[in-house]
């Protein structure tokens, strides 16, 4: 005899039982549960998940961004990317979505201030960007490079390496 029989059968019951409309209760019971991945594998998809961006792999870069958001949960640097991901992909809409909820969970974060001011200025929106750049000069009280680059893309009314 096969020493998954019992198992086997107890799986093929469970099917006929769904088949006939009626889903077995314990079936749950023997399924495993899915595994989120440990905070070291979500830093590993993480750190891929950047260089695949800096690569303009954007759509490999969205996979380890998932996989990431999955070990992290809402994480204010991963929405941040998969903001900037869309953004870059096109998809405006959505990578505003993910550039706002990054600041509700961190208003003084210096990246999606500065990308969300970036998409701001792609829409023409060049109000909202001034509004992200005066929030970056507060948070950045000596002044840093995500001012600074917004500036930039503010003063030209575009990207600047476009």
């Amino acid at each position: 005899t096969c020493a998954n029989a019992a198992t086997i059968n107890a799986a093929t019951k469970d099917i006929q039982t769904a088949l006939a409309g009626q889903p077995s209760a314990a079936l749950h019971l023997r399924l495993p549960l899915p595994q989120a991945p440990s905070r070291q594998a979500g830093d590993l998809v993480y750190g891929e998940a950047v260089g695949l961006i800096n690569e303009h792999r954007y759509d490999a870069a969205l996979v380890s961004l998932r996989q990431a958001g999955l070990a992290f949960g809402p994480h204010p640097d991963v929405l941040t990317y998969l903001g900037f991901t869309y953004r870059k992909l096109g998809d405006r809409a959505r990578a505003q979505s993910f550039y706002r909820q990054a600041l509700e969970i961190a208003p003084d974060h210096r990246g999606v201030l500065e990308y969300f001011g970036e998409l701001k200025v792609e829409r023409g929106d060049m109000a909202g960007a001034r509004t992200n750049l005066a929030r970056l000069e507060q948070v950045c009280r000596f002044g840093c490079y995500e001012a600074e680059e917004l500036r930039r893309w503010i003063a030209l009314g575009h990207d600047p390496s476009a």
